[in-house]
Order: structure tokens, then C-alpha cells, then sequence
């Protein structure tokens, strides 16, 4: 197959069984992923995380323990965008074969770092949001901040088949006159836009703002805040000393001590 082409996408030594997995073994776990069958029409495909599948304890504790004839194996997160599916995967890299593939039918993966900014993308241009944003008087979006966050399942309608990947966000107004201003000290109260992930669009917006009584929305606070942590005086100082050296060697991910490795 394709994938196998190079001879050395493994690295060429694993020092332990327990050593995280490297780059090249990586790449090679989303290649196998990514040339199954079932793929082949698939596009739309992320790789939320790829991590090492620790093998039996008993392969791992001898000091001297290596990763012969123990196998490399990867697990790995994957959201099909086209399906809205979410999936777990188990790889073994050195046998270059799928030992387990199934569907999460519960719960969401991370969010990716570049999910971030798409995400606050979404929201800066979304018809929904302006206009809620507009009732209370905010016009330039560029003063918004935005902060991501998971939410769970409370069967509301926006959230669709429970497949699809949701984000909430808290928002905050930037001071544009003073940049050092501390944003987190503007709230926009009552007010959480909703996203579908798989397709980056806002779908709903959790707008309390014609609430009345004990549950009105206040105003963003207006007040400059400038945070700055107090240093503590009178400490004294710490000295740390091993004129001979330490007691330990580290190689690698191996922390070696005259009686138990780590």
C-alpha cells in the first residue's frame, strides 16, 4: 500500500516501551487511519489526537526493559466532518494494521488549537450574533472577545442529534483606547453564543437581555481594570547545591537512579 513506501517513517530505535510515540510515528498512524476503505470518499477528516497505547505492565517493569518484541500502538481520535462522527481508533503501528474502530455515540473530542480561532471567526461574522449585540448597544465586533468552552447535553434544540460538535462562548469587550486593560473585567452578561464545530457556524445565541427582575441582564462594566501582581518582599533566599553532581542520569525519557528507574 501507498503508505509503506518509506523504510524509515518508524524511528529507528525506541529506547522504552513506555517512550512517547515520536513524529514519524505519528504520521504513520494517521496514514494507516487515513487509507482504510471506508475513507476513501471522506475529505473532511481531523485527527484530534494521536497518543501512545501503553502496553502490559509486566513488558515495562525491569530497569532494562526495551520495545523488542513488544508492539508500538497508537490510539486515535477522529472526527469524520462530513457524518458529524466522532471515532476511536486503535492502531498497532508495528504490524501496520486497525485493531479497533468504533463510533462515539457520547461525549465530544478536544477542540484543536486552530478550532479556536475559527471559532471566534465564526462568531465576529455571524448575522445572530450582531444583532443580539446591537440591542445592547455594541456595534464594533472588533472590540469582542471571545472564550470557547465545551457545554453538556440538556436536550435543547440546538443540539441537534447529539452527534454534532457544540461550543458555548463568553464574551468579553475589549477597551481599544487602552490596550493593557484587563478585557476579563467586561463581561457581556446574559448573553453565549452557540456553535456547531463541524460546520463553524453559530446556530443559536443564549440572549437574556429582555429578561426583567431579579434575573436583568446588568451592563458591561465600564471601568478600566489594570491587574498586576504584588511582589512578595522579605523573602528569603533558596540555595540549592550538589557539588558532586546528581545521583541520577536522564536519557531520553529515562530518569536513572542507583535503585529505580523511572
Amino acid at each position: 500500500m501507498w503508505y509503506f513506501r518509506s523504510s524509515k517513517i518508524l524511528a529507528d530505535q525506541v529506547l522504552h516501551p513506555l517512550d512517547p510515540l515520536d513524529p514519524a510515528e505519528i504520521e504513520l498512524a494517521s496514514l494507516i487511519v487515513r487509507s482504510e476503505e471506508r475513507l476513501k470518499n471522506v475529505q473532511q477528516v481531523k485527527f484530534m489526537s494521536i497518543t501512545l497505547i501503553e502496553p502490559r505492565k509486566e513488558l515495562c517493569m525491569s530497569n532494562d526493559a526495551t520495545r523488542e518484541g513488544v508492539d508500538r500502538a497508537a490510539y486515535v481520535v477522529m472526527v469524520n466532518n462530513e457524518e458529524c462522527s466522532t471515532w476511536e481508533i486503535e492502531v498497532n503501528l508495528t504490524k501496520k494494521t486497525i485493531q479497533k474502530w468504533s463510533q462515539v455515540l457520547s461525549g465530544q473530542p478536544s477542540v484543536a488549537n486552530e478550532e479556536f480561532l475559527q471559532v471566534e471567526n465564526a462568531i465576529k461574522s455571524s448575522p445572530l450574533v450582531k444583532a443580539a449585540l446591537k440591542k445592547r448597544g455594541i456595534e464594533d465586533i472588533d472590540r469582542l472577545t471571545i472564550d470557547p468552552w465545551p457545554f453538556g447535553r440538556f436536550n435543547l434544540p440546538y443540539e441537534g442529534d447529539g452527534l454534532r460538535r457544540r461550543i458555548m462562548s463568553m464574551c468579553f469587550l475589549k477597551n481599544k483606547k487602552d490596550p493593557n486593560d484587563f478585557f476579563y473585567a467586561h463581561p457581556i452578561e446574559g448573553f453565549s453564543p452557540i456553535i456547531d464545530v463541524n460546520k463553524m457556524e453559530v446556530v443559536h445565541v443564549e440572549d437574556l437581555m429582555d429578561a426583567e427582575g431579579p434575573d436583568a441582564v446588568p451592563p458591561v462594566p465600564d471601568k478600566t481594570f489594570h491587574w498586576r501582581a504584588k511582589p512578595e518582599n522579605g523573602l528569603k533566599p533558596i540555595i540549592l547545591s550538589q557539588p558532586k553532581g546528581p545521583s541520577f542520569k536522564v536519557k531520553f525519557f529515562i530518569n536513572s537512579t542507583p535503585t529505580p528507574h523511572l
